[in-house]
């Protein structure tokens, strides 16, 4: 009984051959005219086992649909959660306090979104707990203005992603208020200065947004030590 050796063999063929193969193979035995299985010398097997092989093609096909619609939704699923990730991240940077967002936004404007803060302050520990930043590794001891111990804190890509985001959201509500205003007609007044006011409040807000620079509240030189 050498063919009970070779079953291990047949059992270690991957699935993703193993299943299209039989549901090839049975496909073919149930569907195949009668004159090609007759030539085959098949028609008296298909006769007896066709049960079996209607029933292996059933379960074959669909597993190997399952298999497919699995795998081809998977990458969707991804960027579902990803963009709801980054939508709710991005709400929760719009509800933050002013001293935490003034710490945000002037870290994005940045270079490589990153600055070097006092080791103690507080507003730099609830944004690190919050998981909006994380520590770049330095090896050299870095000494703020007052030379207290300071440490190099960066923006998570996330928050980056997030921020740039409100930041283009912003530009295009500026656009639509400009859009609203050119239409507005002259006899609104009411209206217009409304719309002006909105405009003029909006401008400011990402004109400062983008001007915003950490030295004027963190102010003072950073002192490098090798």
């Amino acid at each position: 009984m050498e063919w009970l050796d070779k079953i291990p063999k047949w059992i270690q063929i991957p699935l993703k051959i193993l299943l299209p193969s039989l549901c090839i193979f049975s496909g073919f035995i149930m569907f195949a005219s009668d004159g090609l299985i007759e030539k085959l010398y098949l028609k008296e097997f298909r006769q007896e086992t066709g049960f079996a092989f209607g029933l292996m093609f059933v379960i074959t096909l669909s597993l190997i649909l399952v298999y497919i619609i699995f795998f081809a939704s998977k990458p969707l699923i991804g960027k579902f959660k990803n963009k709801r990730l980054r939508w709710n991240v991005k709400r929760q940077i719009q509800k933050l306090h002013g001293a935490e967002k003034l710490v945000l936004y002037g870290l994005y404007n940045e270079h490589n979104h990153a600055y070097v803060f006092p080791e103690n302050d507080p507003v730099i520990h609830l944004l690190l707990a919050r998981g909006y930043l994380f520590t770049y590794n330095q090896p050299a001891d870095v000494h703020t203005y007052d030379m207290q111990l300071g440490v190099i804190y960066m923006l998570q890509p996330i928050i980056v992603d997030s921020i740039t985001k409100i930041i283009e959201d912003d530009a295009c509500d500026i656009i639509r208020i400009k859009n609203r205003l050119t239409k507005c007609k002259d006899k609104d007044q009411e209206k217009k200065q409304e719309l002006e006011k909105e405009l003029e409040d909006a401008t400011n807000y990402l004109k400062n947004i983008k001007s915003l620079s950490l030295d004027k509240y963190y102010g003072g030189k950073e002192q490098w030590i090798d």
